[in-house]
């Protein structure tokens, strides 16, 4: 079909909503360091972003990194 685009099973998994509508996707709470963790995924490789001690700057680091990597495919949230 002409509506569709080629893509691999990564790229098509970049696509995915996140699970929680609370946290962003690809952000998470590191207790130990007290601190949200932005790390992503690209071509099966884990991509640190870093640690941060606000969640709204954690979810901006996360929405720039996927537009970063993932570009057409990216879903980033609002």
């Amino acid at each position: 079909k002409e509506n569709l685009r080629y893509c691999t099973q990564y790229e098509n998994q970049y696509n995915s909503k996140p699970l929680r509508r609370d946290i962003p996707r690809n952000v998470y709470w590191r207790s130990a360091r007290k601190a949200w963790i932005v790390r992503i995924k690209y071509k099966g490789k884990r991509i640190f972003v870093g640690y941060f001690k606000d969640l709204e700057n954690a979810r901006v680091a996360a929405q720039n990194a996927i537009k970063k990597y993932h570009k057409e495919f990216s879903y980033v949230e609002n």
